[in-house]
Protein backbone atom coordinates (compact mmCIF):
# COMPACT_ATOMS: atom_id res chain seq x y z
CA UNK A 1 0.00 0.00 0.00
CA UNK A 2 1.28 3.49 -0.97
CA UNK A 3 1.61 5.57 2.54
CA UNK A 4 -0.47 8.65 2.66
CA UNK A 5 0.97 11.16 5.16
CA UNK A 6 -2.05 13.06 6.99
CA UNK A 7 0.89 14.80 9.62
CA UNK A 8 0.07 18.10 7.83
CA UNK A 9 -3.92 17.67 8.63
CA UNK A 10 -3.41 18.21 11.98
CA UNK A 11 -3.14 22.50 11.63
CA UNK A 12 -7.18 21.75 11.17
CA UNK A 13 -7.68 20.11 14.49
CA UNK A 14 -5.68 23.34 15.89
CA UNK A 15 -8.48 25.86 13.93
CA UNK A 16 -11.09 23.64 13.98
CA UNK A 17 -10.74 24.31 18.25
CA UNK A 18 -12.01 27.63 19.38
CA UNK A 19 -8.39 27.76 21.03
CA UNK A 20 -7.49 30.18 24.16
CA UNK A 21 -7.18 29.82 27.60
CA UNK A 22 -9.19 31.83 30.29
CA UNK A 23 -10.39 30.78 33.18
CA UNK A 24 -14.21 31.56 32.56
CA UNK A 25 -16.89 28.82 33.46
CA UNK A 26 -20.38 30.54 32.92
CA UNK A 27 -22.47 28.17 31.36
CA UNK A 28 -25.17 29.03 28.55
CA UNK A 29 -27.75 28.58 30.91
CA UNK A 30 -27.13 31.36 32.67
CA UNK A 31 -27.21 33.36 29.36
CA UNK A 32 -31.04 31.53 29.13
CA UNK A 33 -31.84 33.06 32.57
CA UNK A 34 -30.57 36.40 32.04
CA UNK A 35 -32.68 36.46 28.67
CA UNK A 36 -35.75 35.40 30.55
CA UNK A 37 -35.56 38.15 33.45
CA UNK A 38 -35.02 40.81 30.97
CA UNK A 39 -34.22 40.38 27.09
CA UNK A 40 -31.27 39.81 24.98
CA UNK A 41 -27.77 39.86 26.58
CA UNK A 42 -25.47 42.56 25.79
CA UNK A 43 -22.28 41.48 23.30
CA UNK A 44 -20.27 41.60 26.11
CA UNK A 45 -22.31 38.94 27.69
CA UNK A 46 -22.50 36.89 24.47
CA UNK A 47 -19.05 36.76 24.07
CA UNK A 48 -18.38 35.83 27.91
CA UNK A 49 -20.95 32.73 27.28
CA UNK A 50 -19.41 32.45 23.90
CA UNK A 51 -15.72 32.07 24.86
CA UNK A 52 -16.84 29.68 28.15
CA UNK A 53 -17.97 27.50 25.54
CA UNK A 54 -15.22 27.71 23.65
CA UNK A 55 -12.61 26.78 26.33
CA UNK A 56 -14.87 24.11 27.16
CA UNK A 57 -15.06 21.97 24.14
CA UNK A 58 -10.98 22.96 23.90
CA UNK A 59 -10.88 20.85 26.87
CA UNK A 60 -13.10 18.38 25.61
CA UNK A 61 -11.15 17.77 22.46
CA UNK A 62 -8.04 17.51 23.72
CA UNK A 63 -7.88 13.79 23.86
CA UNK A 64 -9.21 13.73 20.48
CA UNK A 65 -6.07 15.94 19.13
CA UNK A 66 -3.76 13.47 21.46
CA UNK A 67 -5.02 10.27 19.60
CA UNK A 68 -4.51 12.11 16.04
CA UNK A 69 -0.83 13.44 17.18
CA UNK A 70 -0.39 9.74 17.83
CA UNK A 71 -1.37 8.32 14.27
CA UNK A 72 0.94 10.39 12.73
CA UNK A 73 1.71 9.03 9.21
CA UNK A 74 -0.81 5.62 8.89
CA UNK A 75 0.63 3.12 6.71
CA UNK A 76 -1.68 0.41 6.38
CA UNK A 77 -5.29 0.42 5.53
CA UNK A 78 -6.21 0.04 9.35
CA UNK A 79 -4.41 3.02 10.70
CA UNK A 80 -5.94 4.81 7.27
CA UNK A 81 -9.17 3.90 8.73
CA UNK A 82 -8.78 5.09 12.48
CA UNK A 83 -7.67 7.99 11.03
CA UNK A 84 -10.60 9.09 8.99
CA UNK A 85 -12.48 7.51 12.29
CA UNK A 86 -11.30 9.94 14.45
CA UNK A 87 -11.62 12.67 11.92
CA UNK A 88 -15.08 11.90 11.74
CA UNK A 89 -15.92 11.85 15.65
CA UNK A 90 -13.75 15.26 15.56
CA UNK A 91 -16.47 16.44 13.14
CA UNK A 92 -19.18 15.14 15.26
CA UNK A 93 -17.93 17.00 18.21
CA UNK A 94 -17.46 19.99 16.60
CA UNK A 95 -21.32 19.65 15.01
CA UNK A 96 -22.21 19.48 18.86
CA UNK A 97 -20.14 22.77 20.01
CA UNK A 98 -21.48 24.29 16.65
CA UNK A 99 -25.54 23.41 18.02
CA UNK A 100 -24.16 24.60 21.58
CA UNK A 101 -23.41 28.00 19.78
CA UNK A 102 -26.29 28.44 18.19
CA UNK A 103 -28.09 28.14 21.08
CA UNK A 104 -26.80 31.60 22.86
CA UNK A 105 -28.81 34.55 21.76
CA UNK A 106 -27.37 36.94 19.90
CA UNK A 107 -27.36 40.41 20.58
CA UNK A 108 -29.95 43.00 19.16
CA UNK A 109 -28.13 43.75 15.98
CA UNK A 110 -25.62 41.31 15.56
CA UNK A 111 -27.58 38.18 14.51
CA UNK A 112 -25.82 38.79 10.96
CA UNK A 113 -22.50 38.08 12.24
CA UNK A 114 -23.10 35.90 14.45
CA UNK A 115 -24.75 33.84 12.15
CA UNK A 116 -21.99 34.09 8.99
CA UNK A 117 -19.40 33.11 11.69
CA UNK A 118 -21.30 29.94 12.95
CA UNK A 119 -22.44 28.98 9.50
CA UNK A 120 -18.28 29.57 7.98
CA UNK A 121 -17.59 27.12 10.86
CA UNK A 122 -20.44 25.00 9.76
CA UNK A 123 -19.17 24.65 6.25
CA UNK A 124 -15.40 24.07 7.97
CA UNK A 125 -16.98 20.89 9.65
CA UNK A 126 -18.97 19.90 6.70
CA UNK A 127 -15.38 19.78 4.72
CA UNK A 128 -14.20 18.33 7.46
CA UNK A 129 -16.39 15.12 7.14
CA UNK A 130 -15.19 15.61 3.32
CA UNK A 131 -11.60 15.18 4.36
CA UNK A 132 -12.47 12.05 6.89
CA UNK A 133 -13.85 10.33 4.05
CA UNK A 134 -10.55 11.01 1.57
CA UNK A 135 -8.31 9.83 4.27
CA UNK A 136 -10.30 6.88 5.02
CA UNK A 137 -9.53 6.65 0.86
CA UNK A 138 -6.33 7.04 1.01
CA UNK A 139 -6.66 9.60 -1.38
CA UNK A 140 -3.47 11.44 -1.14
CA UNK A 141 -4.90 14.56 -3.85
CA UNK A 142 -7.96 14.32 -2.07
CA UNK A 143 -6.64 14.78 0.85
CA UNK A 144 -4.21 17.86 0.39
CA UNK A 145 -6.97 19.51 -1.69
CA UNK A 146 -9.87 19.14 1.42
CA UNK A 147 -7.37 19.95 3.98
CA UNK A 148 -6.36 23.71 1.93
CA UNK A 149 -10.28 24.14 2.26
CA UNK A 150 -11.14 23.09 5.55
CA UNK A 151 -7.66 25.28 6.67
CA UNK A 152 -9.53 28.23 4.76
CA UNK A 153 -12.65 27.70 5.95
CA UNK A 154 -11.83 27.70 10.15
CA UNK A 155 -9.37 30.50 9.48
CA UNK A 156 -11.99 32.64 8.34
CA UNK A 157 -14.48 31.65 11.53
CA UNK A 158 -11.47 32.69 13.09
CA UNK A 159 -11.12 35.94 11.68
CA UNK A 160 -14.84 36.92 11.76
CA UNK A 161 -15.08 35.96 15.90
CA UNK A 162 -12.13 37.65 16.43
CA UNK A 163 -13.24 40.68 14.62
CA UNK A 164 -16.45 40.34 16.63
CA UNK A 165 -14.20 40.72 20.05
CA UNK A 166 -14.50 36.79 20.49
CA UNK A 167 -11.20 35.64 22.07
CA UNK A 168 -11.52 31.81 23.13
CA UNK A 169 -13.27 31.49 19.82
CA UNK A 170 -11.36 33.80 17.53
CA UNK A 171 -7.68 32.17 18.49
CA UNK A 172 -7.66 29.13 16.56
CA UNK A 173 -5.03 27.97 18.60
CA UNK A 174 -5.51 24.14 20.40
Amino acid sequence: MRRVRVTFLLPVLALAACGGGDDTTTTPTQTVTAQQQGGAPTKAEFIKEADALCQQFRDEAASARQELQDLRDPTSTEELHDAADLFSEYAGTLEQQAERLRQLEPPPGDETIINNWLSTGEGGISLLRDLADAVDSGDGQEIRSLNEQVQARFNEASGIAQGYGLTECGSGLA
